[in-house]
Parts: C-alpha cells; sequence; structure tokens
C-alpha cells in the first residue's frame, strides 16, 4: 500500500492574485503558514508565485531527508471562484475515471465534510498493493481568521486495512 504523509490543497481567493503582485500573494501566505493544518507543507519560493501571476503555472519537489517520496507542489492562478475550485477538490468520489485512481470512496464520515476517511485505489501493472486511506481535515479556522482568503484542506495517512 502507498503510505501517504502529508497533502494540501491551499487555496486563495481570486481577489488576492488579482490585486497584488507575486511577492505580494508570497508573504501573505508565508504569514499564514504558522496557522495552516499542514506543518510540514512544502516551502513554495517567492518565484514561483511570480511566475503564476505571469500567466505560467509553478511547480517543483521539495525532497525530504531519509524519505524515499518527494512533495510535490504547483501554483496557478484561475479566473474562477475559489468555491469552484473548493468543491473539485473536495469531490473525491468523483476522482475515479478522472484521475489515476479507479476507486474512491468515503468509508467513515460524511462526505464533503471535514474529518472523513476516504479510501483510493490505483491500480498499477504488476503491483497489486497500490491503495490508501487517508484523513481529510478543513481548515475552518484559517478560513474565519482570514474572513474567507485562505481556504485549506489536509489529507494525512491512515491507511489501516480495518477501516477498508
Amino acid at each position: 500500500m502507498i503510505r501517504a504523509t502529508a497533502l494540501l490543497a491551499l487555496l486563495a481567493l481570486p481577489a488576492i492574485a488579482q490585486a497584488a503582485d507575486g511577492a505580494a500573494i508570497y508573504r501573505a501566505i508565508t504569514a499564514i503558514r504558522p496557522d495552516r493544518l499542514a506543518k510540514d507543507a512544502p516551502k513554495i519560493p517567492e518565484s514561483a508565485y511570480v511566475k503564476a501571476v505571469g500567466g505560467r503555472p509553478a511547480t517543483g519537489i521539495e525532497f525530504v531527508d531519509g524519505e524515499k517520496a518527494g512533495k510535490g507542489w504547483g501554483v496557478q492562478l484561475y479566473d474562477l471562484p475559489v468555491s469552484v475550485l473548493w468543491k473539485a477538490v473536495n469531490d473525491d468520489g468523483d476522482q475515479a475515471g478522472r484521475l489515476p485512481v479507479s476507486v474512491s470512496a468515503d468509508v467513515a464520515g460524511q462526505r464533503f465534510h471535514s474529518g472523513r476517511y476516504l479510501f483510493q485505489f490505483m491500480p498499477l501493472p504488476i503491483v497489486s498493493d497500490r491503495w490508501w486511506v487517508v484523513h481529510i481535515l478543513h481548515n475552518a479556522a484559517l478560513y474565519k481568521d482570514s474572513n474567507g482568503t485562505f481556504w485549506e484542506q489536509s489529507w494525512t495517512d491512515a491507511t489501516d486495512p480495518s477501516r477498508v
């Protein structure tokens, strides 16, 4: 089975991106870092935000000492309400067939809500144990404290065969 560490989605209202340059976005995100659920979130460089404001997506991998896997990150600006992106990130049940997973189903908790557990399976040739369970949390405090400017969802490993 795949052992996930922490993944996250941090979305910011388009008003931040439209009203500021990349450096200002970087400063705003750096300022809220202590309030994030994902305390070990990748440290995305300021240049990535500058690039995204310029209309080009920025991606990278932060490698972690002692781990075989790295933490992937990406920065992209969309001309959409943040609620639309949030709905897409949160619709785990619709990911099967759209992402490389063939099964994506909540196994505990309420669909779309914070605190749920999600099972996913990714079929890979030769390897038969590519499944995992993650615990999904939403950062309501960050949303509230930022007046709805920042929206964060985090996934932490909760792989336990008894949940399946």
